[in-house]
């Protein structure tokens, strides 16, 4: 190939790379944003993608935490309840060594749910879900965003956070042991 070729192709692939960045930055400026964090989780992690499609204990894991999450929307604190363990734990906060118990869980699901009119799940995001050596117990990561109404005043709230959980089976169903709010970001709902 002679000069003239090589420059031409060189040229081609920074237009080519321009446009891609382009479209790629429209792409995630008008996408919801649940669409826009499982593309990113799947092109890092896809085989985690996969092995939720199947009857494997990722996917198992995947629908304890979604049937928790779904009792956020639904505001159904048996169901919530039914997710954890008996001698669960929640750590609050990063920096945080205090500990809550299955009570201390339960009735702060309880304020929050009359804190808030309603609570909607805008999108549930997981980031990784690692099974332990020994099988019986995993660390699940994900993010998620709240889109909540205050009941006092009708303003909307959004909470965007990441947490980490850890999961062990008992009796062939898989249950919440632990929980760690990661970080936690709260702002107005006229955010996007």
């Amino acid at each position: 190939m002679d000069i003239f070729g090589l420059l031409i192709a060189f040229i081609f692939g920074v237009v080519c790379q321009m446009f891609s960045d382009v479209i790629a930055k429209w792409f995630f400026r008008i996408a919801p944003i649940q669409l826009t964090r499982w593309f990113y989780v799947f092109s890092i992690n896809p085989r985690l993608y996969f092995k939720t499609l199947r009857n494997t204990p990722e996917r198992n894991i995947k629908q304890l935490i979604e049937k928790l999450f779904h009792a956020w929307e639904t505001k159904d604190h048996n169901l919530y309840l039914s997710c954890w363990l008996e001698d669960a734990t929640r750590i609050v906060g990063d920096i945080s060594n205090a500990e809550e118990r299955k009570s201390q869980i339960r009735r702060k699901f309880l304020d929050s749910c009359q804190r808030y009119s309603k609570i909607h799940v805008e999108s549930l995001i997981f980031e990784r879900i690692n099974i332990l050596e020994q099988g019986d117990g995993a660390i699940v990561e994900v993010r998620y965003r709240f889109n909540l109404i205050r009941a006092k005043d009708q303003l909307p709230i959004i909470e965007d956070a990441k947490e980490i959980y850890s999961v062990l089976r008992r009796d062939d169903a898989w249950m919440i042991k632990a929980n760690y709010d990661h970080f936690l970001i709260i702002g107005d709902g006229m955010a996007s």
